[in-house]
């Protein structure tokens, strides 16, 4: 329990630097690390989901769809950047 809660503030943290323009290259980079980490660790799971997804969907229908994909990482630092500007936070912290 105690490394999730130290994992979500590392990932937290890491949000916090990739949005902010003025962060240090050496911020970013590790920022960077940790956001890719956070991706590998949820890769397997979503995999594991989207195989038992397409299985039960064929039972359903023989010609369902499934698919599943990652944010590219420039778009998950638009999306931190524009929920700090939906919530007026863009000048906070």
């Amino acid at each position: 329990m105690e490394h999730t809660k130290i994992q979500e503030v590392r990932s937290d943290k890491a949000g916090e630097i990739l949005k902010r323009a003025n962060s240090s290259s050496e911020d970013k980079e590790l920022a960077l690390t940790i956001l890719n980490n956070w991706r590998s660790a949820h890769s397997f799971p979503m995999n594991t989901f989207q195989i038992r997804l397409r299985r039960l969907s064929k039972t359903l229908d023989k010609n369902a769809l499934v698919v599943q994909r990652f944010k590219r990482v420039p778009s998950i630092i638009k999306k931190l950047q524009r929920l700090d500007e939906a919530f007026g936070l863009e000048n906070k912290g």
